[in-house]
């Protein structure tokens, strides 16, 4: 896995994609790599898959700031706004130390 997220890192999401998927192969029940897998989907605005696959990992995972982040993200993507503002809420609830916090703020203002 180190080396799907030096390349997801590096912006060559196929080649991560290709490593993520290979990983779930092995071990399915491995959720973090069906999260980056929903966020490599979020960014080729595949929103759909990615919600399918970050609601996999959020259920695996727990209370994941990332994981909300785009699934909130997905949701304000597909115009659905409660389920966005649920989202980033919950993320917010959270209190993550990173530049997440202050983005869902900036979208949860947009939603209002």
């Amino acid at each position: 896995i180190p080396s799907a997220v030096a390349d997801e890192r590096s912006g060559k999401d196929d080649d991560a994609r290709q490593l993520y998927e290979k990983a779930l192969n092995i071990y399915p029940d491995f959720a973090p790599a069906t999260e980056r897998l929903g966020v490599i989907a979020y960014r080729h605005k595949d929103y759909a898959n990615s919600i399918k696959l970050l609601r996999q990992s959020s259920e695996k995972m727990g209370n994941d700031p990332d994981c909300y982040y785009y699934l909130g993200l997905d949701y304000y993507q597909l115009k659905q706004r409660p389920e966005s503002k649920q989202a980033l809420q919950h993320v917010l609830s959270m209190h993550p130390v990173s530049s997440i916090e202050s983005d869902a703020k900036r979208v949860l203002a947009e939603l209002k």
